[in-house]
């Protein structure tokens, strides 16, 4: 799963995309999110109240900035981060589940359930679900064709070239 993002802060630890009740916290499924301090997590669960396993980015967003995230779940074996086609995985805590739990929670782009608090305060762009692992060339290739895109409507909208 990824989208390109942009945030204008990172108060209140808002999801890029989500499938949890936000309102319980206890119906789990997996989030894409940026910690208050800029960097990015993805959290996956197969259990109701807890997640399981949690990897935090190496690198920190910039506010202001567009990136391109991705994450990436490979069943017992491993959570990665990709921002802007490079991989930065930092600290992995707890275990990788060998599935993912189907929450009852609502699928969505930009907060958790009925919160206020966990929704981007800026713009997702893009943003994708894929039914399997991208590798690492397919996560680089999409970011060439969309920085190429960025750049192009830059320029035509009057940025810099």
């Amino acid at each position: 799963m990824g989208a390109w993002v942009n945030a204008n802060s990172f108060s209140g630890t808002p999801y890029i995309i989500s499938k949890r009740d936000g309102a319980s916290a206890v119906d789990l499924a997996y989030g894409l999110l940026i910690n208050t301090n800029g960097q990015v997590s993805f959290v996956v669960t197969n259990s109701s109240s807890s997640w399981d396993g949690n990897r935090a980015s190496s690198n920190s967003l910039a506010i202001g900035q567009w990136y391109f995230l991705v994450a990436v779940y490979s069943p017992s074996n491993n959570l990665d981060i990709y921002i802007n086609g490079q991989l930065s995985n930092g600290t992995l805590s707890g275990s990788i589940p060998s599935t993912i739990r189907n929450s009852a929670g609502a699928f969505q782009i930009s907060g958790i359930g009925a919160s206020t608090t966990s929704v981007l305060n800026g713009v997702i762009d893009e943003p994708f679900v894929t039914a399997k692992a991208l590798t690492a060339n397919e996560i680089k290739n999409m970011y060439q064709v969309g920085y190429r895109a960025l750049q192009s409507h830059a320029t035509t909208l009057g940025g810099p070239s």
